[in-house]
């Protein structure tokens, strides 16, 4: 098991999350630390144990949508692959893989039961879990999140060139005439 585990903030930062009991939150935290690369806890009791909870926590998780029972005792957690993106190098393939056949992973990297992924008689198309198609997902996941994190410096770095650029002509017009110069700093003042 690895030994960090990360949290996304648009799933915890939300009131949604803040609803539940404070022991809720806490044991959803436990339940993140103790899964295995592929999203799945199999000591699920002895944690709620340990932490001296009573059914009511587990099941306002599995109510508000932040884990799926796969068994008694076995959960996946939901949003496993937006908390967590494991390298390929780094993944280590879990006991219970075969237990996600029963779910779909949806383009927004959250599982589903499978039976939720039609509506009405249309189905709506699922990314399938099978033994070999999650190292695939999570290279490709975090092939498309170094993307991202690419182009967000990208875009930082051009908004800075863009600022320092517009400090550097307002210092140079605030010495040719000062009084011109106050429509540029509000100009500043918003644009920071």
């Amino acid at each position: 098991m690895a030994k960090r585990r990360m949290l996304s903030i648009p799933i915890i930062e939300t009131d949604k999350f803040y609803n539940l009991t404070a022991a809720s939150q806490a044991f959803y935290m436990h339940l993140n630390l103790n899964a295995d690369d592929d999203g799945v806890v199999d000591k699920v009791n002895l944690i709620m144990g340990q932490m001296r909870l009573r059914r009511k926590c587990y099941q306002e998780l599995v109510d508000g949508g932040y884990i799926i029972e796969l068994e008694e005792g076995l959960i996946a957690i939901t949003h496993w692959h937006q908390h967590n993106q494991i390298r390929k190098e780094r993944y280590i393939r879990g006991e219970h893989l075969e237990r996600l056949s029963s779910l779909s992973l949806q383009e927004n990297g959250r599982f589903i039961k499978a039976s939720s992924a039609f509506l009405g008689d249309k189905c709506v198309p699922q990314d399938s879990i099978d033994k070999d198609s999650t190292v695939k997902d999570s290279t490709v996941e975090y092939s498309i999140a170094k993307d991202r994190v690419a182009e967000h410096r990208a875009e930082k770095k051009r908004k800075e060139i863009i600022f320092l650029s517009l400090i550097h002509t307002f210092k140079a017009e605030s010495l040719r005439s000062p009084k011109k110069t106050s429509g540029v700093i509000l100009f500043l003042i918003t644009a920071s």
